[in-house]
């Protein structure tokens, strides 16, 4: 099952394309596209970025030396964004260039290509890059339920008392610093034991429940 997954998420996958010479972009969209990866093309790290701010690509294909900013260049503005710096990058660099390579891998990228290069060698790199993405993506995904579970109540869906009490460690010094007004409130459901010991405590959890609905639509 986990490996249909992986696969069925490869062939979904956006990739970016930076590359100025047309030959070799067509080359690269030619053999990823029979794997049905949504391909998109800029010739150099501007137009890149541009296309970066209408889609997030879950992977970046990109050539090292093109006119205006090169993929270097590219990689040092994608690592000063929170929402880009984790894109993985392949460099796609000419053997004389070779010497650069480390210098792009200090830079966050995950593997590079030397020109010429089979396509057997390009499908297994980007597979390879985009398993280990969608790899850290489920793990991050699985660490923010991990965190919403350890500060939500799993019946009724609100924050919990482990919550307000770390909001409120933040909240109340800045209130008393930036003399804000700051209000706590407390309620209490009168009689509620007898609705458990009348009606039963999977009734007791549905009032509860319905007190949290009506608590979420009055207040953030």
């Amino acid at each position: 099952i986990f490996l249909a997954y992986a696969i069925l998420a490869i062939n979904m996958a956006s990739i970016l394309v930076v590359e100025d010479d047309q030959a070799i972009a067509q080359m690269i969209k030619l053999i990823l596209g029979k794997h049905n990866h949504q391909l998109k093309q800029a010739t150099n790290g501007e137009e890149a970025l541009q296309a970066i701010g209408a889609f997030i690509p879950d992977l970046i294909i990109s050539d090292v030396m093109m006119p205006g900013l090169n993929g270097f260049g590219l990689a040092e503005q994608l690592q000063k964004s929170e929402n880009t710096r984790d894109i993985p990058i392949i460099f796609v660099t000419a053997l004389s260039q070779i010497e650069y390579v480390s210098h792009g891998l200090n830079l966050g990228a995950v593997d590079y290509l030397t020109k010429p290069f089979r396509a057997m060698e390009l499908e297994a790199r980007v597979n390879a890059a985009l398993r280990l993405k969608f790899a850290q993506d489920d793990l991050k995904k699985a660490n923010v339920q991990l965190s919403e579970l350890a500060l939500v109540d799993s019946l009724t869906g609100l924050r919990n008392f482990r919550y307000a009490s770390e909001y409120l460690s933040q909240a109340l010094p800045h209130s008393a610093r930036y003399k804000e007004p700051l209000s706590a409130l407390m309620i209490d459901l009168d009689f509620f034991k007898k609705v458990n010991d009348t009606y039963g405590h999977l009734n007791g959890n549905e009032v509860l429940k319905e007190l949290a609905n009506i608590l979420k639509t009055q207040a953030r």
